[in-house]
């Protein structure tokens, strides 16, 4: 590998990390804590790939081997990337699954307490209305009962009245009788 090459390519890698400073917000060496710690990760993976491929492309082997070691680095890569990637599917789809059925027990409980609630006031009007209908029943007894005494009041006031009226007539009829 010629010496030009490697300060093209030390080049590249500089303008990649000036790049990325930008595109993330020179908050590499910010005061920060979060943001620096942030930095300095992404410094240490920028780094460690610059040194990797430094390293590959420095390493006296042959292109063959080079374009070997390299697709071999690259599916160790890609398996590792597919592992983390299953793994993080195996969380999200547990997580889901717990959410999805801590919902559906909330919404079983809200459920059942409505329906509790429905049966309680169910239950309250129904005693609200035997209630109802009881009292009704027995005043209808005594509304009974009263009119039966008045009708036997008036019969008896009417009987009473009809023998006064009786009595008058002949009265009247004997008086006029005698004056004759």
């Amino acid at each position: 590998m010629k010496i030009g090459n490697i300060i093209d390519f030390n080049s590249s890698v500089y303008l990649a990390l000036e790049n990325f400073n930008i595109i993330i917000g020179n908050k590499i060496m910010s005061d920060d804590p979060v943001s620096y710690g942030k930095g300095f990760f992404f410094g240490l993976v920028f780094g460690g790939v610059a040194g990797a491929v430094t390293a590959l492309l420095l390493a006296p082997k042959t292109g063959e081997e080079m374009r070997q070691d390299i697709a071999d680095k690259s599916s160790q890569a890609i398996g590792k990337a597919q592992g983390y990637l299953s793994d993080v599917e195996v969380d999200l789809s547990s997580a889901v699954r717990s959410t999805v059925n801590e919902g559906r027990n909330r919404a079983e409980k809200i459920i059942n307490d409505a329906k509790s609630k429905a049966d309680d006031i169910l239950a309250s009007a129904d005693n609200v209305l035997s209630d109802a209908k009881i009292r009704a029943s027995g005043t209808k007894e005594i509304i009974s009962e009263k009119v039966s005494d008045v009708k036997d009041i008036v019969s008896g006031k009417v009987d009473t009245v009809k023998g006064a009226t009786k009595a008058g007539v002949d009265a009247f009829r004997q008086e006029i009788n005698q004056v004759r």
